[in-house]
């Protein structure tokens, strides 16, 4: 499989993107830089974009809309080009061997596709179906892993498997298809916030960022995540520039007041 690789950094945060181009050293050289849409800087523009549902507009900070218009925006790039990408966040670590990883697991998906979640944040759950067709829902302990724990994670010699998502939080790294760009940019324009219900007694929560609306829709499409994953993100909640970590019982409004971004 040939996918372009780009990783999402914006302009103003230049420490980011050096940190993820020395803690990827091996294989940093692949990615294409794409410039991320600066929420702060564009937060007039954004106020009156049909792009922007007027819940997101109130409920979501700046930063958690300028992430999910930088996603927007390769998913145009991956339909217009016809070929799958491969779209990363600057505070991911990867697994070294992820070009070599990533080429086995394409072979066993052939064209039954939209999206692969390369990794998840931890301090969510994870929903997959097994292929006895079997459900599980997964907490992870700690909450946010330090480095070793994150290397020990992406350096297992266990076999990757590629199960069929359900809902998992995050988006450190996933391999898009130009058709699974072409529902996604359908399905959550405009960009909205409604209640997520995962079942079995899961507090309802609020989805904000682009990866909770993205929750709305793995069910209903060809989505895969990897596991154990290739990437996996930082994630520190004080360092977040859009506060997309879901802490379950949090409400909108916390959510939007945490923080700014």
């Amino acid at each position: 499989m040939t996918a372009k690789a780009v990783v999402i950094s914006l302009r103003r945060t230049p420490e980011r993107l050096a940190w993820f181009r020395h803690t990827n050293a091996a294989t940093s050289a692949l990615f294409t830089v794409v410039d991320a849409i600066d929420g702060l800087e564009m937060r007039e523009c954004l106020a009156k974009s049909r792009l922007i549902s007027a819940g997101a507009r109130e409920s979501w900070t700046p930063g958690a809309l300028g992430a999910a218009l930088s996603h927007l925006h390769c998913w145009r790039e991956c339909m217009g080009s016809g070929k799958p990408m491969l779209i990363v966040e600057d505070d991911v670590v990867l697994a070294s061997d992820w070009p070599e990883q990533l080429e086995q697991l394409s072979e066993r998906l052939e064209n039954s596709w939209h999206i692969v979640l390369l990794g998840w944040n931890y301090n969510s759950l994870l929903r997959r179906r097994d292929a006895t067709g079997i459900e599980q829902i997964s907490l992870f302990e700690p909450a946010y892993p330090e480095a070793q724990q994150i290397q020990a994670i992406l350096n297992s010699k266990l076999d990757r498997q590629l199960l069929l998502l359900r809902n998992a939080f995050g988006l450190p790294g996933y391999l898009l298809s130009p058709a699974g760009a072409e529902e996604l940019i359908k399905r959550v324009l405009p960009l909205e916030m409604r209640p997520l219900n995962m079942g079995r007694g899961i507090p309802i929560v609020d989805s904000i960022g682009i990866d909770g609306c993205l929750n709305q829709h793995y069910p209903m499409l060809k989505s895969w995540v990897v596991d154990p994953p290739l990437a996996v993100a930082l994630n520190d909640p004080n360092q977040s520039n859009t506060l997309r970590a879901m802490n379950y019982g949090e409400s909108a409004e916390q959510h939007k007041t945490s923080g700014s971004a």
